[in-house]
């Protein structure tokens, strides 16, 4: 029985092996280490595992950190544990278990971390016993579920528009108090190459300083309300450098 047992262990402990977080992308003042991660005013960070399936990824927006505990792989499914985080957090998981602390995991999921809730935006986020599904937000401390806010349409650039002045334009609304508009070179926003945070519902700087190797360019908008309640992102817009 002793020696059945012992097998058993050494089987489980040959399937499982222990992962490394790496910096994927980033742009801005990053830091980085072996299980810690943090940006700056402008900065973000892409932190990815390692993962043959599918993605495990964890997206650090400006002034944000994270720190893990674990990673590992077993039976060909990776799972993450971050021990602790701040600022606003964006989880990507598919063939993944994201885990957050002790009491909160996302897999198959996409959501965000927020320094007092979290907010679904595809699939389910579980807490506990408590199921968080697409569309909602969640209060760990208030134990306080709510829905999130739609999409703010963007108005100029126009999607697939060629654009010669950095000019961005979206739809106004009342109850934001922060906009983040987020330029990328792929429209799943991983591989970002600009970010800044504003209160007014247009960004309109003297000039533009971009490091790209691609005359096509995606953006969209997220935002806040005064409680750090938000909505989902607005749709990517495709505009084109001449």
């Amino acid at each position: 029985m002793r020696s059945k047992l012992l097998s058993l262990i050494l089987i489980f402990l040959s399937c499982h092996k222990e992962i490394t977080p790496k910096l994927f992308y980033s742009i801005g003042d990053v830091k980085s280490g072996e299980t810690n991660f943090s940006t700056g005013g402008k900065s973000i960070a892409v932190i990815s595992f390692p993962n043959h399936l599918g993605r495990c990824i964890i997206k650090l927006y400006p002034e944000s950190s994270v720190s893990f505990s674990y990673a590992y792989v077993r039976l060909k499914k990776i799972t993450v544990n971050i021990s602790s985080y701040n600022g606003m957090i964006f989880l990507l998981s598919q063939d993944c278990n994201i885990k957050v602390g002790e009491d909160m995991s996302c897999s198959e999921c996409e959501a965000f971390l927020k320094d007092k809730s979290f907010e679904v935006i595809e699939g389910k986020m579980k807490y506990k016993d408590i199921f968080i599904r697409k569309g909602f937000g969640y209060i760990p401390s208030e134990r306080r579920m709510y829905a999130l806010k739609p999409k703010i349409n963007p108005v100029f650039p126009r999607d697939k528009q060629e654009v010669t002045i950095p000019l961005f334009l979206w739809e106004k609304r009342d109850d934001v108090e922060k906009y983040f508009i987020e330029l990328s070179l792929d429209p799943e926003f991983l591989n970002p190459i600009y970010c800044v945070t504003t209160e007014e519902n247009k960004f309109f700087p003297d000039q533009m300083t971009l490091k790209i190797f691609s005359r096509r360019i995606y953006w969209r908008i997220i935002y806040e309300d005064k409680y750090g309640i938000g909505g989902f992102p607005s749709s990517p817009q495709e505009m084109i450098i001449p």
